[in-house]
């Protein structure tokens, strides 16, 4: 049960504001986007995201939302899910916020950042999961997303033939939030 106030008690987000770039919902595709592409034709999205996390009140993180199907079709008549794997990353973990799954014993490098990986559980559509996780908060992220990307392929979460969907950067809220804001971002897929 939610409640508008902003806060849940059944443990998952309220809502999760973000920047889409890419295909969702319905044929709705950003303009100018090279989305959808398939896994194996990428091979780098460098990324920057500049965010005030940390600053407002409250009970989020600040976390990239990468979505992966089998099919390039944008049409998904209704769906709201990936259909082939959901990977986030987590460039800020406020206090009481975990990913799903279960923590691995994993620290990867890159980005001049240290990251735990999480991963075991199916996402919310049923779709395999995974996340990295920043050891150590920040407001501003720079990295390669396809080094997550390759890591995923490794692990057997995403596979090569999918294709990426989207890529969003936003705040997963589970209580308060008022302020959050994003001050610079982008990303390029090449």
């Amino acid at each position: 049960m939610y409640d508008q106030n902003g806060w849940s008690n059944t443990g998952t987000p309220v809502s999760y504001p973000s920047i889409v770039y890419g295909a969702k919902y319905n044929d709705n595709v950003s303009s100018g986007a090279e989305l959808p592409k398939q896994v194996s034709a990428i091979s780098s999205i460098p990324t920057v995201w500049e965010t005030n996390a940390g600053t407002p009140a409250g009970k989020y993180n600040a976390s990239y939302d990468v979505w992966f199907n089998w099919s390039s079709s944008a049409s998904c008549s209704g769906c709201g899910d990936p259909s082939g794997a959901y990977l986030m990353v987590w460039t800020y973990r406020g206090a009481g916020t975990y990913p799903i799954g279960t923590e691995l014993s994993d620290v990867l490098y890159t980005g001049g950042s240290y990251w735990h990986v999480w991963s075991g559980d199916d996402g919310p559509s049923g779709a395999p999961y995974i996340a990295y996780v920043r050891i150590g908060n920040t407001t501003r992220s720079a990295f390669d997303l396809k080094f997550f990307i390759n890591d995923a392929v490794s692990r057997g979460v995403v596979n090569n033939s999918m294709y990426l969907m989207n890529v969003q950067a936003g705040f997963e809220i589970w209580q308060d939030g008022e302020g959050l804001r994003t001050d610079d971002f982008w990303l390029d897929i090449i």
